[in-house]
């Protein structure tokens, strides 16, 4: 039995790597970083292991199970292609066969995206957009680990070799190490809006071209292989390095949670986004906070002025005295239902469009959706201005790395930047509209304290 499996396995992963060589030579693409996790793991396993068809058929019954979401159905999934190519990956090692993916996966450095920072260097980026997202960004890939601990740690096999004390390899720093490696490196393939997010080797270790126009950029011919091809009318001297962009319109603070790095030359954050909460005191605070995905507000740099958008934030500015009512889930409705003046709304981000159309109220709703990010970005700079890190200790050898700390006070820089730069343009738009008659008439009729008043 321990012979047809161990023949059973390299068998198996002969053909594997004969259909690797054969569709994936030279530079090609790989969809879904779940690929890329196997390979990864292939090479954090040690134990010499062989194809036991009992766990795969273990691992089958959890994956088929009916009561499971398909999020679950996926990660448990990935747990029956790492069992796999961990078998497969001792047998490479006996028989020294040599595939190209297992020398691509050498190649990969190790990231040092901020979900990869220690405590302390996350405390660093206390105040700034980035913090959020990174923790938030925490709690999903614990989840996902622990459900794939969940659903595999009572299988011999797994909990000797994954979980197990003294003889499981698989933590949640390589869980960890996996995913900075491919939100590092994911490109859209083909390069469109509706490209599948690929990596794809040789293109996936260029890096992005500073403030400067990139030598080369990738396509897909007719056969669907992708391409990489110099610039029109580009000459690259020998030695030198050939570059791609990642987008020229990417946030410092995207770049850094996305890529690891901020440009040290980048003079603006082009952007960024500030949540907002429902006030305690609004009626339909409750259901308010149910209608949109992205409660916030963001804020892009354009030729020097700043711009904001955010659908979340019209809603925070009406009321059931402006014309809105919101009407709780039943039936066959799971989300609540959005009415403006009597009027259902199927869609809630056109209800500016509505505000708009009131031509009277249209300034006194932009005037109340001025004061609420104002007092965002107050709360945001208060925040931000409360921690200095430029004199927290930092080094190579100490708690806090050299270039976190460069890369947290670049970012502290450029965000608070933009931000007082938001705070001084509305700041002269609220006088704008403070000065307008539609809001003097406003004020009259219902006071005189300005725009407290108006909110």
């Amino acid at each position: 039995m321990v012979f047809e499996s161990f023949f059973f396995g390299v068998m198996l992963w002969c053909l594997l790597s004969m259909f690797l060589e054969k569709t994936y030579n030279g530079m090609c693409y790989v969809q879904y970083w779940r690929i890329i996790f196997v390979y990864m793991i292939a090479f954090l396993t040690k134990a010499v292991l062989l194809v036991s068809e009992g766990c795969h058929s273990h691992l089958s019954a959890v994956f088929n199970n009916d009561h499971l979401s398909t999020t679950k159905r996926h990660q448990i999934r990935n747990s029956e292609y790492v069992y796999r190519v961990t078998n497969f990956s001792q047998v490479y090692h006996m028989l020294q066969i040599k595939a190209n993916w297992f020398r691509y996966v050498k190649f990969l450095p190790e990231e040092l995206l901020p979900t990869l920072w220690s405590n302390d260097e996350k405390k660093l980026l206390v105040g700034t957009t980035l913090l959020p997202a990174v923790e938030a960004k925490l709690r999903r890939l614990e989840h996902e680990y622990n459900d794939i601990r969940n659903a595999t740690q009572s299988i011999e096999w797994c909990q000797t070799h994954w979980w197990g004390d003294g003889t499981g390899v698989l933590s949640f720093g390589d869980w960890l190490q996996i995913d900075a490696t491919y939100r590092s490196r994911v490109v859209k393939f083909p390069p469109t809006d509706a490209g599948t997010d690929c990596m794809i080797p040789c293109i996936d270790m260029l890096n992005h071209a500073d403030n400067t126009i990139p030598a080369a950029f990738y396509e897909m011919d007719n056969d669907g292989n992708a391409l990489l091809r110099l610039q029109n009318d580009f000459y690259i001297d020998e030695g030198c390095e050939v570059t791609i962009t990642y987008g020229v319109s990417r946030t410092a603070c995207e770049i850094l949670y996305s890529y690891g790095f901020i440009e040290m030359k980048m003079s603006s954050a082009k952007g960024l986004f500030l949540d907002l909460a429902v006030s305690n005191n609004d009626p339909l605070g409750t259901l308010k906070g149910r209608i949109f995905e992205v409660r916030g507000v963001k804020l892009l740099e354009k030729d020097g002025h700043i711009e904001w958008s955010g659908d979340f934030v019209w809603l925070l500015c009406v009321n059931e005295e402006d014309g809105l009512s919101l009407l709780p889930p039943s039936g066959d409705y799971r989300e609540p239902k959005m009415l403006w003046k009597g009027t259902p709304e199927e869609d809630p981000s056109k209800l500016r469009r509505h505000l708009e159309l009131d031509f009277k109220m249209w300034e006194i709703y932009q005037l109340r959706a001025i004061n609420l990010i104002q007092e965002r970005i107050e709360l945001q700079l208060s925040t931000l201005e409360e921690v200095e890190v430029g004199r927290v200790p930092h080094g190579d050898e100490m708690p806090v790395r050299h270039r976190c700390w460069e890369l947290a006070v670049k970012l502290r820089e450029l965000e608070s930047k933009l931000l007082k730069q938001a705070r001084a343009q509305m700041n002269r738009q609220t006088r704008d509209l403070l000065g307008s008659n539609n809001v003097q008439r406003y004020l009259a009729r219902n006071g005189t304290g300005g725009e407290e008043e108006v909110t």
